[in-house]
C-alpha cells in the first residue's frame, strides 16, 4: 500500500479515505515511529446531501447503508484526533485541517 505512494519512513504522509479502525490501526503499525492523526471531516447531512445532488454524484440510501460505510459515521469519528466541520467553504475546511497539521508538526 504505501510503496505506491513512495513514502518513507520518518517521513509525513497523507492518507485520504480512511473507512475502518483496523486502517488506521494498521497505518499506526507500519509508519511506526511515525505519528499516525486521524482527521474525520463533519457536513451537516442536509447539506452533504445537496452537495451531492448538486455535484451528481447521488448514489441513493442503498450505498450509504452498505456495510463498508458503517464505521464511517458510526467508530471513526469517536477515534478521530480531530473533527474538521466542513458547513463552510472549501478553501475554509482546507485551511482549518493544514492549520491542524501544521501545528502537529511544530509540536513534534
Amino acid at each position: 500500500m504505501l510503496e505506491t505512494a513512495i513514502w518513507i519512513p520518518g517521513e509525513n504522509l497523507i492518507v485520504d479515505g480512511i473507512r475502518h479502525v483496523e486502517a488506521v490501526e494498521t497505518l499506526q503499525e507500519i509508519t511506526q515511529p511515525s505519528d499516525v492523526k486521524l482527521v474525520y471531516i463533519t457536513t451537516p447531512e442536509n447539506l452533504r446531501r445537496q452537495r451531492v445532488v448538486t455535484r451528481g454524484r447521488e448514489k441513493g440510501p442503498a450505498a450509504e447503508s452498505h456495510p463498508v460505510e458503517s464505521e464511517v459515521r458510526s467508530t471513526l469519528p469517536a477515534r478521530a484526533d480531530l473533527l474538521i466541520d466542513n458547513s463552510s467553504s472549501r478553501a475554509q475546511t482546507i485551511q482549518r485541517i493544514t492549520d491542524a497539521l501544521g501545528s502537529w508538526i511544530a509540536s513534534r
